[in-house]
């Protein structure tokens, strides 16, 4: 689940709103029903205009809201905050579910022999590699590599200039986590993990060994020992926000 005391939607919105990053947005699934992806990019980039360039993510995020109330259409102010609220900029507190499943997808996917711990029947290995193929796919991680490579060698607009300046972001500095790319990425495996659940549902897919996915899930995170608030584990994969 979503913990809005540790909730930063905030912080997508400086690196969403670089002009840099304009062609992404389809790709995160912000070309909303009644908000075509140029629109959005564009409220975006207002919007901190008409905050003032806001430091700080809350403040970011007041700012967003504050300014899609102003603006916006009902249904589309909706669909663009609530987009932000469930994005994923990578921060685990704020929704440790999607974090970890994310982090169990990413090694199953992108690690196939790990999936060899589980005990499963040939229908079930099908339904489980057919899952975490068409995560791989929407995840994309070499050509969204790439990608990332050819944006960050455009020139900066002046926009992007100031941006970059204003919120110390810089390209390539995976160091300090500065690189706007780096939140940008987090928020598509995010985007990635939901598509795969609409395209792939585990629900009713029939072999599909969700009892033993998610009992294997548990135990990874576990042994990781990640962060969950006292007297809570991490949901099963079909219950995440």
């Amino acid at each position: 689940m979503i913990y809005p005391e540790h909730a930063r939607p905030g912080d997508l919105l400086p690196p969403l709103a670089l002009d840099v990053a304009r062609t992404l947005l389809p790709r995160l699934d912000l070309d909303l029903p009644d908000l075509p992806a140029d629109a959005v990019h564009q409220t975006l980039k207002e919007a901190l205009e008409w905050g003032k360039m806001p430091r700080f993510h809350e403040e970011c995020w007041e700012c967003l809201q504050s300014y899609a109330k102003a603006t916006l259409p009902k249904p589309a102010q909706d669909q663009l905050l609530d987009w932000f609220w469930r994005g994923y900029s990578g921060y685990h507190a704020a929704n440790p579910d999607l974090s970890d499943w994310i982090d169990v997808l990413m090694m199953l996917a992108f690690i196939p022999q790990q999936s060899y711990e589980m005990q499963l029947t040939p229908v079930q290995r099908d339904q489980l590699d057919e899952f975490l193929a068409t995560f791989a796919a929407e995840v994309d991680m070499d050509n969204l590599a790439d990608l990332f490579d050819e944006l960050r060698s455009l020139p900066p607009s002046p926009w992007d200039r100031k941006l970059l300046m204003r919120y110390e972001m810089v390209y390539f500095d995976r160091q300090t986590g500065s690189d706007p790319f780096l939140i940008i990425k987090q928020a598509n495996k995010a985007q990635a993990f939901r598509r795969t659940m609409r395209l792939k549902p585990p629900s009713v897919a029939a072999g599909f060994p969700l009892e033993i996915l998610n009992a294997y899930a548990v135990n990874y995170v576990q042994e990781r020992g990640t962060w969950y608030p006292p007297g809570v584990t991490m949901c099963g994969l079909t219950e995440v926000e």
